[in-house]
């Protein structure tokens, strides 16, 4: 019984720190490609390639929480931060529901096979929050030439760290920082995205054609017309 298994696996633990025993061998299987999702989304992990028939199935968040186990007499759920928001499906899919940040892990299944040997999975998750709208900043105007200096910063008001940047003008992509450098004479509007690998969001930067009346120097910033979208009708709205 993997209950059984579980509980030796602690005395091995110990017997391990003593030097009198080897790693326990389980038969294991290569790590499955990471599962992402966002926060409030559910989420349904699976080990590939099951076989049919087995005595018990369990899933532990990591390995020294479990979350669920079962066997002929049913399904018992175990007190942790998932308690309440998780569910076995078919075939020992494991559900979650109402994802949050922390849920995610190297999720572990284990089989207790019908030959009597255990056989576990890894199967990562990663949950991202969405997007929230970046954060157009103007670090620096000036008049260069026949036309006007732009540094533009980009950032996203969150500590979520799987960001990625880019920038694109009336002519399509620019650049893949956080920060554009451009020079133009033209009115203009230049967007920036901020993205993860499940959703994105966008602010757009507009200007005035640059003013003759400054012919070198810092701009003043008056002389421009700056719109920013969405944020000014975040602000309206609020």
């Amino acid at each position: 019984m993997l209950r059984g298994y579980w509980e030796a696996c602690l005395v091995l633990d110990f017997l391990l720190l003593s030097g009198w025993f080897l790693e326990p061998q389980v038969q294991g299987q290569p790590t499955v490609p990471v599962t992402t999702a966002l926060t409030g989304s559910q989420v349904s992990l699976a080990g590939p390639n099951l076989p049919s028939m087995y005595k018990e199935i369990a899933w532990l968040f990591s390995a020294n929480l479990k979350i669920l186990i079962q066997d002929s007499t049913g399904v018992v759920f175990f007190k942790n931060h998932l308690e309440n928001r998780v569910s076995l499906g078919t075939n020992g899919t494991l559900h979650i529901h109402f994802l949050r940040k922390n849920d995610s892990s190297v999720y572990i299944l284990q089989l207790l096979k019908m030959d009597g040997t255990v056989e576990e999975r890894q199967v990562p998750l990663q949950v991202y929050d969405p997007v929230p709208t970046p954060v157009i900043t103007v670090q620096n105007l000036q008049h260069r030439g026949p036309g006007c200096f732009l540094n533009l910063s980009c950032h996203v008001p969150s500590s979520e760290t799987h960001i990625n940047y880019s920038w694109l003008g009336p002519k399509g992509f620019l650049s893949s920082n956080h920060v554009l450098e451009v020079t133009t004479d033209t009115s203009v509007s230049y967007t920036c995205q901020a993205r993860n690998s499940l959703s994105s969001s966008n602010s757009t930067v507009s200007f005035a054609a640059c003013s003759e009346e400054h012919s070198s120097g810092r701009l003043d910033m008056a002389a421009w017309l700056l719109v920013l979208k969405p944020l000014v009708l975040q602000f309206l709205l609020s």
